[in-house]
């Protein structure tokens, strides 16, 4: 690659220098090998301190539009999560898990769970459970905290696939089936009841 006088990489290829301009910012840290550590993650944060005006504080110095960091899908603490709210996980890679802003009302955060149940049992997913993030507030100014949605961490995994004979054949063929949202809610008096499952099943052939 062409080097220019000061040293940066010249115009090849699609590159050009003359692109180059001044954003927010990001970083990244990855291990080479593919080993997941604690020192990545403390490293990831020292990134996120280095881009501090990522917040884009406004005249309300304690409120902004946020940062963070991405990290890998850490299974042995998401497991003893799951154990602790009474709902299994199954083995590493064949779960997903997200975070989902939720509203504060109780009775609206329950219609957007079972809205989000409803499309991902349409996609072959289930919802295994949920659980309620802790979050530290404390720094958030006024305008933020009156804005401030309820965050829940949502687990999914691919619905069950069954066995249902085939009226027309009289044989036997197999099916993916949704088996209905399972809704595990935070606020139930014993974190280790299992999760309600909905009677309502529907069956479409594999597409995948």
């Amino acid at each position: 690659m062409a080097q220019s006088v000061s040293g940066a990489p010249g115009a090849t290829g699609l590159y050009d220098p003359a692109n180059e301009h001044d954003a927010c910012g990001m970083g990244f840290v990855a291990d080479l090998y593919g080993r997941p550590s604690h020192g990545i993650v403390a490293k990831g944060l020292t990134v996120l301190e280095r881009l501090a005006h990522r917040g884009a504080s406004g005249a309300e110095e304690a409120t902004g539009d946020g940062s963070g960091i991405l990290v890998q899908v850490p299974d042995r603490f998401l497991r003893d999560i799951a154990d602790d709210a009474g709902f299994a996980l199954p083995a590493a890679g064949h779960y997903a898990t997200g975070m989902t802003f939720l509203p504060q009302d109780p009775d609206d955060a329950a219609k957007a769970r079972a809205q989000i149940a409803s499309v991902a049992a349409e996609e072959g997913l289930d919802v295994l459970g949920w659980r309620e993030v802790p979050v530290e507030g404390s720094g958030l100014g006024a305008s933020a905290q009156r804005a401030q949605p309820r965050i829940e961490q949502v687990f999914l995994a691919a619905a069950p696939r069954v066995t249902i004979a085939d009226p027309s054949t009289s044989t036997v063929s197999p099916t993916w089936c949704a088996s209905g949202p399972s809704i595990w809610s935070p606020t139930a008096t014993s974190r280790r009841s299992r999760p309600a499952r909905s009677s309502t099943r529907g069956c479409s052939p594999p597409t995948r």
